[in-house]
């Protein structure tokens, strides 16, 4: 998959930009997530895309296993929370904030993991 950086922000030494993942903003069950609680609901968003990479990311890694277009997860509250001048939400993460690269079909939206108390 080919992404574009269109946020004017590039990472420089070891650090990555992420493209969070756009979050709902009603769960499956109907409920409207209410603006109040939107800023740490996004806060929380754990997996996106990599937007760019700066020149030594990775380089201490046997390879470079996660490369710009890849969706990634990365470090709950990880990183720097940035807005392009897109207008859109960023994350720059530290390359060891990356714990992995993960399936488009992998739901960690947080309403979709929540368990249940009992």
């Amino acid at each position: 998959m080919s992404v574009t950086n269109p946020s004017g922000i590039y990472p420089a030494g070891y650090r990555v930009l992420v493209k969070p993942d756009p979050l709902e903003e009603t769960t499956k069950g109907g409920i409207v997530i209410p603006a109040t609680h939107r800023e740490d609901h996004d806060r929380a968003q754990t997996t996106g895309r990599v937007v760019a990479l700066g020149e030594f990311a990775f380089r201490e890694w046997p390879r470079k296993w996660a490369s710009v277009g890849d969706r990634v997860l990365f470090s709950k509250y990880g990183g720097v929370h940035l807005t392009g001048v897109d207008g859109q939400l960023y994350r720059m993460l530290n390359d060891e904030q990356i714990v992995a690269t993960v399936s488009d079909q992998l739901d960690l939206s947080e309403t979709a993991t929540r368990e249940k108390f009992t």
